[in-house]
Order: structure tokens, then sequence, then C-alpha cells
């Protein structure tokens, strides 16, 4: 995360806290930021080339940009600004890969209870592979 704005003590370590914080709320391990932005980067491109995976990978590579969302509630306002510039061009190029799941096979298949973010309601606009056969049966076709 590369910014001009400046962190101090207390905003980094509101970043490497939000981590421990969120383990404690439940999520399976202590993560970082820097490492979920990676997750999220990663996820972004194998959407844009065509996601193969199935649809509970799927639903599971998408947690990351939940763990995002909620480490952005609990990091300083310093933080949180340059969490949001470096999400800004991802969330873009993700909304950009993908459209609405106007059919809700992603809700019916389980994500329920995981967030209500904006990401929980996408599908790739290139479906192939597993994916796409997964979707098929969720959207009753």
């Amino acid at each position: 995360m590369t910014s001009v704005l400046r962190l101090g003590p207390e905003d980094n370590f509101s970043l490497q806290e939000a981590g421990r914080v969120l383990y404690a709320q439940g999520w399976p391990e202590v993560h970082t930021v820097r490492n979920m932005l990676a997750q999220w980067e990663w996820l972004v491109a194998q959407v844009e080339r065509g996601y193969t995976a199935t649809l509970s990978e799927y639903l599971d590579d998408l947690s990351c940009r939940e763990w995002l969302s909620r480490a952005g509630l609990l990091v300083t306002e310093p933080a949180r600004t340059l969490l949001d510039q470096a999400l800004q061009p991802l969330d873009t190029r993700f909304q950009a890969a993908t459209e609405d799941d106007g059919s809700g096979a992603l809700a019916r298949h389980g994500h329920a209870g995981q967030g209500d973010g904006w990401w929980w309601k996408r599908v790739p606009r290139r479906l192939i592979g597993r994916l796409a056969t997964d979707l098929a049966r969720f959207r009753g076709r």
C-alpha cells in the first residue's frame, strides 16, 4: 500500500491489530491487511481471466474482500484512507469483470451470514469450468 499519506505508529498498530481482532471474532486465521489485499488482487485477476474453481471455492475466495471491509472498520482514519485507496482500483476491476447475480444463485448456495457487501452479489461475466457448471445448477438451468 503506497501513498503520499504518512502513517504514524498508531495507524500502523491499528493495521496490525485488525487481524488479531478479526481472529478473535471468529476468522480462522490471523491475517494481515497486506496479505488480504494480495489475495483480493489475485482473485480479481482470476475472475478477469476466467475463474475455473467451484462455486464453494469462489465464495471462500470472496471472503478476503469481506475481511478487508471489516478490517477497515477497525483501523484509524488515515489507515482506512490508505486501505480505501488500495481497494478502489481492485474493486473497479472486479466490478468490470463481474455482473450482478440477479438469479440469487450465490445466496442460495449459502453465503448468507458472511456479510452484506456488494461483492457477495457478483458473479464473473466469463463463466468457465466448474464455476459455470455450479452456477447453472444453482440457477436451475
